[in-house]
């Protein structure tokens, strides 16, 4: 499945459009990928040179350092760069903090152990319908708002985060259930400690999940979407220092359940664990993002910050810059928040061209593949076990994606004969 994205001068913007959702077959190597990539822009007569980005789910296929999809492409586009989805890159990010045993100390072992026990508690219900039904007529009686727990999946975005913070929700039912049955995880819900450790962690992955959400939808572009990323970077220090002085502010479910709970350890020691094991949580966190949010990413945009800020003081060689610059008309016409139409609008003049074209070049980079996620969930719609003998989807497919549908009247017009005088 393939979205491209480009400048329209008809509406000065730069626009999403859907291309094509073909099978690669048995095999999804590099080479069967950009084999039937290369068929469709035969077909369609498109010019790979004007590839300017390729944006990836980072799959080895796609990523390869040799005969990966994109080092192909670039052998015909030297100028195009290759993007690992934001969104991939930040859930990564997010299941990187579940340390096996040995990795890293002990610390951060214990909310590892959390996290497992969450998963086999919400596995040992949701596997029997009769426990199900049990546990959610305990849920009725005890007037819980939600009386299911979620399962688990890893391939799912936010599934993590969202287990999680169930689980805290129903975790006043959850210990009378086990209690009724004899199940010794009954005791975990009676343990303070376990269930401050389960409310941080309900709260850090629901910060992630937000995070995630924000950078889902139509018209990002990286600008917007790496500031996300960078913003996330920023809190952790704060986050950290608040954590080392017992403030727990910046993680509303523990806050909230400290509060509740009247919880006031007479061992300090027991609230200097806990503070020791966020910190270190935080730790790994500002490190994973390190990696899969490098530096260098940072410093290309802020070079190209004159993108987002064509006006402002900062100095420059460029010399069709300076030009823009010193035009009133375009300074007053330039508004901050619609910098992608005002470089749009600027193709159309012989003297800023050039200079429109850079810019557009790193606004039509798509961060994120959410376009394609978007397009195999309206597949999956589409292709139900009652409707798998459908070959022909494109069609069904651009009138699930697309927002606007607009005819294409010459295309229609050529295939009318012409009427005869």
């Amino acid at each position: 499945m393939v979205f491209c994205r480009f400048p329209d001068l008809d509406t000065n913007r730069i626009v999403e459009h859907y291309l094509f959702c073909q099978p690669v077959g048995e095999r999804a190597t590099a080479e069967a990928i950009f084999k039937k990539i290369n068929e469709f822009f035969e077909k369609e007569g498109l010019n790979w040179s004007k590839c300017k980005s390729v944006t990836t789910d980072g799959a080895a296929a796609m990523q390869g350092f040799r005969k990966g999809v994109i080092k192909r492409i670039q052998q015909l586009s030297p100028k195009c760069v290759g993007i690992h989805c934001i969104i991939h890159r930040e859930t990564l990010v997010t299941k990187k903090l579940n340390l096996n045993p040995g990795e890293a100390g002990g610390q951060e072992h214990e909310l590892k152990d959390v996290l497992l026990e969450v998963v086999a508690v919400v596995n040992s219900i949701r596997k029997s319908a009769k426990q199900k039904r049990l546990f959610s007529k305990l849920c009725d009686e005890m007037t819980s708002s939600s009386k299911k727990l979620i399962l688990h999946s890893e391939v799912r975005w936010l599934s993590r985060g969202k287990v999680l913070s169930r689980v805290f929700e129903l975790h006043e039912q959850l210990g009378p259930f086990y209690a009724e049955h004899g199940d010794p995880r009954a005791s975990k819900f009676r343990d303070i400690f376990w269930i401050a450790k389960l409310a941080y962690l309900a709260s850090i992955f629901d910060r992630l999940n937000q995070v995630n959400i924000s950078l889902q939808g139509r018209g990002g572009d990286i600008f917007r979407s790496t500031s996300k990323i960078n913003a996330l970077k920023m809190k952790i220090p704060l986050w950290k220092n608040n954590d080392l002085s017992k403030n727990f502010n910046d993680f509303p479910l523990l806050s909230q359940y400290m509060q509740e709970s009247g919880w006031e350890f007479e061992d300090v020691s027991t609230e200097e664990k806990l503070s020791a094991l966020t910190v270190a949580h935080l730790n790994l966190l500002a490190d994973n993002l390190n990696t899969y949010f490098p530096e260098n990413i940072h410093t290309f945009l802020a070079e190209n910050s004159w993108i987002i800020q064509p006006f402002n003081e900062e100095p420059t060689e460029d010399e069709e810059l300076l030009e823009l610059r010193a035009d009133l008309n375009e300074k007053y016409s330039f508004r901050g928040g619609d910098y992608s139409e005002f470089w749009v609008s600027l193709l159309e003049f012989p003297e800023s061209k050039n200079l429109a074209q850079k810019a557009i070049d790193v606004l039509v980079q798509m961060p994120t593949t959410y376009l394609c996620e978007q397009g195999f969930s309206s597949l999956v719609e589409i292709k139900s076990n009652k409707r798998n003998s459908i070959l022909d989807i494109d069609c069904l497919m651009r009138g699930g994606i697309e927002r606007e549908l607009t005819p294409r009247y010459v295309q229609i017009a050529e295939t009318m004969q012409q009427a005869s005088h």
